[in-house]
């Protein structure tokens, strides 16, 4: 039904066009016309429907423009609409419905599969920048000769282990000056050694890759849109939802970093654990170690870390720290300590991944898409999509799904 206004608008005979194929009667009802212009009117509308559809005139009710009564259009119009109602042919109704859909399917479904590549395409950026921030925590804190302390950590740990009569008068003197029983200190600076040891370096590198992560994503997203004109408006949303969500991503990276960090600690107490275990293996290094002054110096260097007065680079780059950890690498566990050391950055590295690149970056990012506005896209999977066009192959009856 349109008015005598409307009846020449593209959008009318553009659903005419679309509905030919389902082959069933048509009834049009042209609205509000003028009695000096209906026959104009219904003769227009006879010659384009002969340029766009081509087959039988549909039966045609025009309807005068009136104020009063309209009983007697009604009754009319009610008349057509049985007369057509039994015109329908039920038995090609179903064939001509299931070739309808066949025939325009593709491009229904079209915008459907442009946003489900679109939401594929996200999810490989995502993951090659995740795999990426682990090669560059291996390559700037795991394998930097400068900036990995971990190990060192434990070596540090080892040497407090080595507290031996032998060397009681230089552990005493340390007692004196801290005020503190050697145990005391362990448990009383607990504050002052998370400071000493917080991964500061670490806790550096990971930010600076988190960051490259959230910026290298976003100028992934700003090429994506030059390239997917047909369907950008999905990347522009996406964009803008990493730009709002930055910080927050980042705040609980941050967060999470440091929760990270308190929980390695028993990681590297238990490495300088096995150390000293496997130092009892061999009691003729352990004694060599206990009997040597270096090792005394290193054992207070390493105290005065987990106390808080100095920094665990200091420790490393000590003399005596050099030389005790020359010693036991060239000693008969020095391959026992590489694998210690190896088996350390493997657990670190699997961590890191798990609880910073996975469970905060990953997710974070995996789960942007399904914070845009929900009545802006499809949200239809490719699982769901699969079953709609099984159901079309299967059920005469059409789609019942979507």
């Amino acid at each position: 039904m349109v008015s005598k206004e409307k009846y020449a608008d593209q959008s009318v005979w553009d659903t005419l066009a679309l509905v030919k194929p389902l082959k069933q009667p048509v009834l049009v009802v042209i609205n509000k016309l003028l009695a000096d212009s209906q026959t104009l009117v219904v003769e227009s509308f006879k010659e384009r429907w002969q340029q766009v559809r081509g087959d039988k005139l549909p039966s045609i009710m025009p309807i005068l423009f009136s104020k009063g009564d309209i009983t007697g259009a009604q009754t009319e119009l009610l008349r057509l609409l049985d007369t057509n109602i039994q015109k329908i042919n039920y038995k090609r109704q179903d064939t001509a419905a299931i070739g309808f859909i066949r025939q325009y399917w593709q491009a229904w479904v079209a915008p459907i599969k442009s946003e489900q590549e679109a939401q594929v395409q996200w999810q490989l950026l995502i993951e090659k920048a995740v795999a990426e921030a682990a090669s560059n925590y291996q390559r700037d804190y795991l394998n930097h000769p400068h900036h990995y302390d971990t190990f060192q950590n434990a070596m540090a740990k080892l040497l407090t282990l080595l507290e031996v009569p032998g060397v009681a008068k230089l552990i005493s003197q340390s007692r004196k000056v801290l005020t503190w029983p050697l145990r005391k200190v362990f448990s009383a600076s607990r504050k002052k050694y998370t400071q000493a040891y917080s991964g500061t370096i670490e806790t550096a590198v990971l930010q600076q890759i988190a960051e490259h992560v959230l910026l290298q994503l976003g100028d992934n997203i700003l090429d994506q849109i030059e390239l997917t004109q047909g369907n950008n408006k999905w990347w522009k949303s996406v964009n803008t939802q990493l730009r709002q969500d930055k910080a927050v991503i980042l705040k609980r990276f941050e967060h999470t970093t440091f929760t990270y960090h308190e929980s390695f600690k028993q990681e590297i107490e238990d490495t300088a654990q096995d150390l000293y275990l496997k130092l009892e293996e061999h009691p003729a290094i352990l004694n060599s170690l206990r009997a040597t002054r270096v090792t005394a110096d290193a054992a207070m260097l390493a105290l005065a870390v987990q106390a808080g007065g100095i920094g665990l680079h200091d420790l490393i780059l000590a003399p005596a720290m050099l030389s005790v950890t020359s010693y036991l690498t060239e000693s008969a566990i020095g391959g026992y300590l590489h694998r210690a050391e190896a088996e350390l950055k493997q657990q670190q590295l699997n961590t890191v991944k798990r609880l910073l690149f996975k469970q905060v970056l990953q997710q974070s990012l995996t789960g942007l898409p399904e914070k845009m506005m929900h009545n802006s896209y499809f949200n239809i999977s490719a699982r769901q999509l699969a079953e709609a066009e099984a159901q079309l192959e299967e059920k005469k009856h059409g789609l019942r799904i979507l």
